[in-house]
């Protein structure tokens, strides 16, 4: 498996970027990080800003061969899961609201989000975020 790692110092938003990003042949994972965001999405219209050094600010795109469209939110149930589990290394407290959202002692810790676009073979393309 073919993982791409870029370090950006500022984006708008690393969702969009790897919107526009052309991966290489070979790719399977593209991973995006950033030092700050000038304008990440949420859900619906909600917008943030991030401090450079503040928050963890990445988003991963996925490509998928043999996942067909109608299934790819298995791969945002499993995100979620994965999250969830890494923080559990650090606090016993950590609950998922379904489907996006984690939380610790009822303070949201991140948000992740499932966005998929079509690709040069017109398959959708799954970007997962998370803040």
């Amino acid at each position: 498996m073919t993982i791409k790692h870029i370090h950006l110092q500022e984006t708008d938003s690393t969702n969009r970027y790897l919107r526009d990003y052309r991966r290489m042949e070979g790719e399977d994972i593209t991973f995006v990080w950033s030092e700050s965001q000038t304008a990440g999405r949420g859900c619906g219209t909600n917008t943030w800003e991030s401090e450079a050094g503040k928050n963890l600010t990445f988003s991963v795109l996925l490509h998928p061969l043999r996942v067909p469209a109608a299934s790819q939110f298995i791969i945002s149930m499993a995100n979620a899961l994965a999250l969830r589990e890494a923080l559990l290394s650090y606090s016993s407290d950590i609950v998922i609201k379904w489907p996006n959202d984690i939380y610790w002692h009822d303070r949201k810790l991140a948000g992740t989000s499932r966005l998929a676009g079509p690709d040069a073979g017109a398959r959708r393309r799954p970007r997962r975020g998370a803040c």
